[in-house]
């Protein structure tokens, strides 16, 4: 929800608590008969007021900054999750492509057994 979406919220509930409170007020004003008070109750009420708006677009900010904070981690969590899969990947192909077969092992060990075989004779002949 962007600033603008949010604002037009606050200015529709507004409008509708002005229009509903309106009639409300009228009633009071005619119940009670002392303007002293009901001018007292109503600064109070415009200070209530005014402090819960700003209260609340504070609250506002700070929600905004955490958002874009975590659309930032967010990124970059997804960043590092693409370049693990793609690590993830790569170490499982050298893990595919460097693995021994049977042939190729016994091969070696044939190839170690002649060579050693190969390096005594010369030595017993010198």
């Amino acid at each position: 929800m962007t600033n603008d979406e949010f604002d037009a919220l606050i200015d529709e509930w507004a409008e509708d608590r002005d229009s509903a409170t309106a009639g409300a007020r009228l009633r009071k004003k005619r119940d009670t008969g002392s303007d002293e008070a009901q001018e007292q109750i109503r600064s109070d009420l415009v200070k209530l007021a005014d402090t819960m708006k700003s209260k609340a677009l504070w609250y506002r900010d700070i929600l905004v900054k955490d958002n874009e904070a975590l659309s930032k981690y967010t990124e970059q969590q997804g960043k590092q999750l693409d370049t693990v899969a793609q690590v993830a990947a790569e170490a499982s192909k050298l893990v595919k492509t460097t693995k021994l077969t049977l042939k190729q092992s016994l091969f070696m060990i044939a190839t170690s057994f002649a060579l050693i075989v190969f390096t005594l004779l010369i030595f017993i002949i010198t």
